[in-house]
């Protein structure tokens, strides 16, 4: 599924030279609604895309974690976040466009909320690392009841 959202992106992507690397392990498989997956992976994909630098990069892992469940990791090389808006990226129509460059992005601010509550519903975590001027990373970890291996 990571690999079918990135091809969808690459025309987005292809606008400002955003390329992707994606080092999945297809080994495990992940047992949720698949359209609420898509929607949580393409948001955060095209979130990693829009918001990146021309020539910036989004990096895809997904591995099993210390849990036994899977952590899918999406991170870019954009103009990241200071730690006092990440708090507030998950609320509904909250939008960090303090700089006129994301004020001219579409979106409403709800996409994140969504995501947040999806994955929450999935029985998972996100957290996220950033740093103004050096992209994000957000990381979710889905529990070890949501997967299996692959025959």
């Amino acid at each position: 599924m990571l690999a079918e959202i990135c091809e969808e992106l690459v025309p987005l992507a292809g606008q400002s030279k955003v390329e992707f690397d994606l080092q999945v392990d297809d080994k495990y498989c992940l047992w949720a609604n698949e359209e609420e997956l898509w929607r949580v992976f393409f948001n955060l994909l095209n979130n990693a895309v829009k918001y990146n630098r021309t020539l910036g990069l989004v990096r895809v892992s997904a591995t099993e974690n210390r849990s036994a469940g899977i952590q899918v990791a999406i991170s870019d090389t954009g103009i990241g976040m200071a730690p006092d808006e990440i708090d507030m990226i998950f609320e509904p129509y909250k939008r960090l466009d303090a700089d006129m460059a994301v004020r001219l992005r579409e979106g409403k601010g709800l996409g994140l909320a969504i995501v947040g509550e999806l994955i929450r519903k999935m029985g998972g975590a996100i957290r996220i690392e950033s740093q103004i001027g050096s992209g994000s990373r957000f990381v979710i970890e889905f529990p070890a009841w949501r997967t299996s291996e692959r025959r």
